[in-house]
């Protein structure tokens, strides 16, 4: 970095000045020099003219020679004794110049320490700033990263306050529209009692053993088999994506399905690791994948505002569910595998029969969803997660958001969520009310693809950070937090656990999958 030095110009002036002064006294010095050695001979000439003793000693011709030189000594001794007294006094004057020159010097190369200490002093200060720059530089990227985040939330809280605007300017619309709103649902519902009737009737055998898969933090409480804190990785499994944004398990526990930013879904053998199959269709990157009950089918939301149904077995593509005008970012299966219930950025909820591809029913939730769960063992009340902080239940039937949910006797009693302020919530399932607030020092779940999971039982609360740490609560124990798992090298994505097995399967966003037990 250059920086203008005043220090650096005073110095180089002043070093200029002494070498022009330095040269000045060189010829004065010289030319003194030169005129006290012909002073010192002139005063031996003369000595030697006017003693007589020397005189006569002296040889014929340096005598002669030396009357010759005293008689023009003589004759040029005035004008010589002029130009001594001139160059005494010059000499003199020389000598002063000097003298003062030798204080200024002194000055100077006093000012020339204190310049170089003043120096040292300001590159001190220099270094310092430029560590003080880069401390704010790096926190204002922490700010600026916070900032956004913050931003996007405002848009969304923005974008929900605009929306209630309009709801009160279209509120006269409303009341117009009511009756035919009032006979299209009547409608609706007479087609879902007829689906729901047919749907009873072929899954009746499986109703009490199917129970809504245990992802995205929805507590079963119907009491499976024991759950533990998993110890050790028996299994890593690379799958060579650059992003992982989350995983599901076959029931029987035996496949991994796998979704990122591939516009694909990757399948792979957990009893041996290897890679199994790619699922194609889609056209962007993919969100969310879930397997239904029995693993026979599977279903991805796709960035590209649809959804996509495999047969598992074979990898054909078997259905695509479009009709949202924004990215799917989560889909569930219901119990009996007849419909799939996908939320959307669109600010909807969607319920789809499998076997037509057609559209049920669209609840409107004023807030972009991002999370989804099922409540009930039929598929009728469900959970959602949403930017504006809110979870919202649903009764899928009606399209109605439910105020006070009343769950079967072997239904959800709670739900888990995850936040971006770094905590949990475990909320009552009847009621919408916090029971704990769950914390961890140093967790941090990822901004865009955290996901937290109750174990099987229902007593473990667990979710991963972006220090690749998974953390554990006990909710038998008050909440408390009771193991960090230092597994992963990047940050957490997915978690799932199985309910064949027991094991744990965790993703952290670069390329790997951990098998835990």
């Amino acid at each position: 970095m250059d920086t203008f030095n005043p220090w650096a110009t005073w110095e180089i002036e002043i070093l200029s000045r002494l070498r022009d002064r330095d040269a000045e006294t060189q010829t004065i010095c010289e030319a003194s020099a030169s005129y006290s050695a012909l002073a010192k001979k002139v005063a031996e000439y003369t000595e030697s003219a006017l003693n007589p003793t020397t005189y006569q000693t002296m040889p014929h011709d340096t005598k002669k020679s030396n009357e010759e030189s005293s008689a023009q000594i003589n004759m040029r001794a005035p004008l010589a004794q002029q130009r001594m007294v001139e160059l005494e006094a010059k000499v003199e004057e020389l000598n002063k110049e000097k003298s003062e020159l030798y204080k200024i010097q002194s000055v100077n190369a006093q000012r020339l320490l204190e310049i170089s200490e003043k120096t040292r002093e300001n590159l001190e200060i220099i270094k310092k700033q430029e560590q003080e720059k880069t401390d704010m530089e790096t926190e204002i990227r922490f700010r600026t990263q916070k900032l956004q985040d913050q931003t996007e939330t405002i848009k969304e809280k923005n974008k929900t306050i605009e929306l209630v605007h309009l709801e009160d300017k279209i509120a006269k619309l409303w009341e117009e529209n009511q009756q035919l709103v009032q006979r299209w649902l009547k409608k609706m519902n007479e087609e879902v009692e007829i689906m729901n009737s047919y749907n009873h009737q072929e899954g009746r055998k499986k109703s009490m053993a199917m129970l809504p898969q245990n992802i995205r933090g929805l507590s079963l409480t119907n009491g499976q088999i024991a759950s533990k804190i998993p110890t050790s990785t028996i299994r890593k499994i690379d799958t060579k994506l650059s992003e992982i944004h989350n995983i599901s398990v076959s029931p029987k526990g035996n496949i991994l399905a796998v979704v990122g930013e591939e516009n694909s879904v990757q399948l792979f053998n957990l009893d041996t690791g290897l890679f199994k199959a790619k699922l194609k269709g889609c056209t962007s990157s993919v969100f969310d994948i879930q397997f239904n009950s029995d693993g026979s089918l599977i279903a991805a939301a796709g960035g590209d505002n649809s959804i996509y149904i495999w047969a598992s077995n074979n990898g054909s593509l078997v259905k695509t569910l479009t009709g949202h005008i924004s990215r799917v970012v989560a889909i569930r299966f219901s119990p009996s595998s007849s419909r799939i219930i996908s939320c959307s950025q669109d600010r909807t909820v969607k319920v789809w029969d499998i076997h037509t591809g057609n559209c049920l029913k669209t609840i409107f939730t004023i807030s972009n969803c991002n999370s989804l769960g099922l409540l009930d063992n039929e598929g009728t009340m469900i959970v959602t997660g949403h930017m504006d902080h809110g979870i919202r239940t649903w009764n899928t039937t009606t399209g109605l958001k439910i105020q006070e949910t009343k769950p079967h006797n072997d239904s959800i009693q709670y739900i888990l969520s995850c936040s971006r302020d770094g905590t949990l919530a475990v909320i009552d399932a009847s009621t919408l009310q916090i029971v704990w607030i769950l914390k961890a020092t140093g967790f941090v779940p990822h901004s865009r693809w955290a996901s937290c999971s109750f174990s099987i039982d229902g007593r473990y609360a667990c979710c991963g950070s972006t220090n690749g740490v998974l953390y554990f609560w006990d909710l038998h124990n008050g909440g408390a937090l009771v193991e960090q798992l230092h597994v992963h090298k990047s940050a957490v994505t997915g978690i799932s656990w199985n309910n064949s097995n027991g094991r744990m399967y965790s993703s952290e966003i670069k390329s790997f999958i951990l098998v835990l037990e």
